[in-house]
């Protein structure tokens, strides 16, 4: 075995989530609340840095006047705890995130997954097999999408090869998905039966 001691509370730790596989039981309860703890306390102190780094010392340093606007907004977050006579301010920046975060993923979203999308499909000469099914695909996915007239003869065709074009993508999502929570569980048997237990080495 190894006499590391993180890799003993890796493995343990790893046996414990999975003893919940026979059923609920306090080591595994244990385990999540453990996990759930570790993660926030990081993702608390992830905060308090990027604050700090990000908008106190610039703030309070450097003199950039508009650093106050992120701690104000985020500062309004506690008024629901803290002063429940102005609990409504905090809407004020919860708005503020919201129309935000949509705007960034918006923009993303559509430059990435469709202009993205046409444009590589449109741009790329029709010299390869690739590059002609990329065209196809996008293409006919598009026209399933066109609900302006009635899909017949040619057009229907179309319409199906983007369905099925559609049905493939998902199919290739789901088990790419799949092959990653399968690399992790590999993983984990990995610290289990290779660093801990070494009953292999790599």
């Amino acid at each position: 075995m190894s006499p590391d001691l993180g890799t003993w509370v890796n493995a343990i730790c790893t046996l414990a989530v999975f003893t919940v596989l026979y059923r609920h039981n306090p080591v595994s309860k244990v385990t999540e609340n453990l996990y759930v703890g570790i993660g926030a306390g990081y993702q608390l102190m992830l905060a308090y840095e990027t604050v700090r780094n990000k908008a106190w010392i610039p703030l309070a340093t450097k003199g950039e006047a508009k650093m106050a606007i992120p701690i104000v907004l985020g500062l309004l977050l506690f008024t629901n705890y803290v002063l429940p006579k102005a609990r409504e301010w905090n809407k004020i920046a919860i708005a503020v995130m919201v129309a935000a975060g949509t705007a960034v993923t918006l923009k993303g979203t559509m430059e990435a997954d469709f202009l993205g999308q046409i444009r590589g499909a449109i741009s790329v000469p029709l010299t390869s097999f690739d590059a002609m099914l990329t065209f196809i695909c996008t293409v006919s996915t598009i026209i399933y999408f066109l609900f302006t007239f009635s899909m017949k003869g040619v057009m229907a065709t179309v319409s199906r090869l983007g369905y099925w074009a559609m049905m493939v993508a998902f199919g290739a999502g789901f088990g790419n998905t799949i092959g990653g929570r399968f690399a992790q569980f590999t993983g984990r048997m990995d610290v289990v039966f290779g660093e801990w237990l070494k009953l292999y080495t790599r």
